[in-house]
């Protein structure tokens, strides 16, 4: 769950369920406002020079399944149809920063190596 009411929640797959019940999650929306994602936040270091940083559920979630990104230029986790709550290993996978702009409403609802067209 992603808030107090449990209004927000994201789907994971039953082998990631107990493992991530372990943080309290929160949501983030995207820029437009128009997705959610759940994330956490992690404090590194000595108490004196401490670090925030933030984890991403899906991004987490990815690294925890062990996928590898098929090329360098694969340097993002997209959610194939578009559902930022969706986190299931088979609903996310590595995107080009251009297939990730190209697939904003999930228009691609399959495995993709290259760059295609998006139909709309």
């Amino acid at each position: 769950y992603g808030d107090d009411r449990a209004s927000i929640w994201a789907v994971v797959d039953e082998e990631d369920y107990q493992w991530a019940l372990q943080w309290l999650w929160s949501p983030k929306w995207s820029r437009g406002g128009r997705k959610v994602y759940l994330r956490r936040v992690v404090s590194e270091g000595p108490r004196h020079a401490r670090r925030q940083t933030t984890v991403y559920l899906h991004q987490a979630v990815i690294v925890r399944a062990g996928v590898v990104p098929p090329s360098p230029a694969h340097t993002i986790v997209d959610h194939r149809y578009g559902d930022g709550l969706d986190c299931r290993r088979g609903s996310l996978r590595y995107a080009t920063p251009s297939m990730n702009a190209k697939n904003i409403n999930g228009c691609y609802g399959h495995d993709l190596i290259e760059d295609v067209e998006c139909a709309l």
